[in-house]
């Protein structure tokens, strides 16, 4: 609005001076022929208070090219997994995100799992308990309650204990699938192409097969890493369904690690995080 504003200026001490020189000749000012034409400025700026771009993240965004995890939201699951699951330089360890259904709820429920070059977890961090934030939900136009407080800084301390561990090392991303998303109609013995091999999981036997050109090149028992859900029975909620969702390689460590995930039991009644196995690539 600053242009329109001088141009009024300017025409308003320009009159002002010719009714000077009118008044000194003894003369009238000449009559105006034309209307003032006014300047469209544009639309007038954007108040970027009164834009609502929603709550912060809970937690800072991680460096670009490290490995790390960053949690946006705990009410609706809202994370960005920078370079997970990833493994270690030497094969020796892996770091994977083991996501839980929380019931339909929409919380969070968020562990992080350690494990070795063979499989087996060392470490887990909780990040985001789904019943804990569940109990002190807030109105988002509400001040925190104290309790609600606490759950954020212990999620906000899990996740800067996490990435400051996977600072130190050389860490790298593993190359994978997308993981698929879990569903009623889901094929539980499906398989997973990548590179050169496929992949397939048979539950029941809890054994990981390895196919490359249709012909079988290596086999592998998961041991107990999951149970087998039992058929029949009449329970709202029966047990967890296990499926292969994803499976990443590493050709450095020579290491294919598999991601299995879970589909509830019935309507609303939630399943638990993802399990996953370490297997040697076939030569």
């Amino acid at each position: 609005m600053r242009k329109p504003s001088l141009v009024i200026l300017l025409v308003g001490v320009s009159a002002f001076a010719g009714c000077n020189k009118a008044k000194d000749e003894g003369k009238k000012p000449p009559a105006v022929s034309a209307p003032v034409v006014v300047v469209d400025a544009g639309s007038p700026p954007i108040d970027a208070v009164a834009i609502d771009a929603g709550p912060l993240p809970l937690t800072p965004g991680v460096p670009a090219g490290k490995v790390g995890l960053q949690v946006i939201d705990l009410e609706y699951g809202g994370i960005v997994a920078s370079g997970l699951p990833a493994i270690k330089g030497d094969g020796s360890a892996v770091v994977a995100l083991s996501s839980a259904d929380d019931g339909g709820r929409g919380y969070l429920d968020l562990e992080v799992l350690f494990l070795d070059g063979t499989g087996a977890v060392t470490k887990k961090l909780r990040i985001a308990d789904p019943n804990a934030t569940s109990a002190d939900e807030v109105d988002p136009d509400s001040p925190k309650t104290a309790a609600r407080t606490a759950v954020d800084a212990a999620a906000i301390a899990k996740v800067a204990e996490l990435n400051a561990e996977l600072a130190v090392g050389d860490w790298r991303p593993l190359k994978g699938t997308a993981p698929l998303q879990r569903s009623d109609s889901m094929d539980y013995t499906n398989e997973i192409p990548l590179g050169d091999l496929t992949y397939k999981l048979d539950v029941g036997k809890r054994v990981l097969t390895l196919a490359r050109a249709g012909k079988v090149v290596a086999t592998h028992k998961l041991g107990t890493i999951y149970k087998v859900a039992k058929g029949g029975g009449d329970e709202m909620c029966g047990g967890d369904q296990p499926f292969l969702t994803a499976v990443f390689s590493d050709a450095v460590a020579g290491k294919a690690v598999i991601q299995i995930a879970f589909i509830p039991g019935g309507h609303n009644c939630g399943s638990g995080g993802d399990v996953y196995a370490v297997v040697p690539l076939p030569t």
